[in-house]
């Protein structure tokens, strides 16, 4: 009962552990299933067995419907790719859209890639490559920030791009999404983008103040402390 009572702790935390190995699934399978067969196993065993194999069922399943979901929303935004352009997208649907995404890539995470900093070890590629797509991730949302701010040649247009960024870093920290926030305000503190003082000088007072405050909120003073005690309400 020690064993199953681990077995099935490991399956309802940890399914991506069995999903990523298929020999080791069909092992815990075949040993349930022995289990389940078996005459000489108690009620409460064959319970824990029975209760093992639906939970792997079940996961799978919450794992196919995952992966249609996502193939069906990159179909869809590739179709729509010439149509969504940075204009005509709104800041609120901009920020759901980065904190889809970031969800995604967040959640397919395996807890053992934060064991040992494995991503800033030698074979990182091989330890912590859900981590490494974090970081690739967070690199190209800033650049990408970047890009449609200096893309425009006129101080005003440049600041209607930063104004609109800052909107969409806002509603990402309603949503609680600090990461894009963070990337987001990375970006305006970039070389590129910081330096472009007459394209700030355009930018509202009510934006700057916001811009401030967000930066302030993913400092990493203390240890990211302003963002800690905003994620324990």
């Amino acid at each position: 009962m020690r064993v199953l009572t681990v077995l099935r702790h490991w399956v309802t935390k940890h399914p991506e552990d069995f999903e990523a190995d298929p020999a080791l699934k069909d092992q815990l399978i075949s040993s349930m299933n022995h289990i389940l067969s078996n005459d000489g196993s108690t009620n409460l065993e064959q319970k824990f067995a029975t209760a093992i194999i639906r939970t792997l069922e079940r996961k799978q399943k919450e794992l196919e419907a995952t992966l249609s979901f996502e193939a069906t929303f990159l179909s869809v935004t590739t179709k729509q790719e010439d149509l969504a352009t940075f204009d005509k997208i709104s800041a609120t649907q901009l920020a759901e859209q980065l904190t889809f995404v970031e969800h995604l890539i967040f959640s397919k995470i395996p807890s053992h890639e934060f064991l040992n900093l494995s991503w800033m070890k030698s074979d990182k590629n091989v330890r912590a490559p859900n981590i490494l797509r974090v970081t690739k991730r967070f690199n190209e949302t800033s650049s990408l920030v970047a890009l449609e701010i200096v893309k425009h040649q006129s101080p005003s247009a440049r600041a209607t791009v930063i104004e609109k960024w800052a909107a969409v870093a806002e509603v990402c920290r309603n949503l609680h999404n600090f990461n894009s926030v963070l990337e987001i305000t990375s970006a305006f503190m970039s070389s590129s983008i910081f330096r472009l003082k007459k394209t700030w000088e355009k930018v509202s007072k009510q934006t700057r103040t916001l811009i401030d405050r967000l930066q302030k909120l993913v400092s990493s003073d203390g240890r990211f402390k302003n963002m800690r005690d905003a994620l324990r309400w």
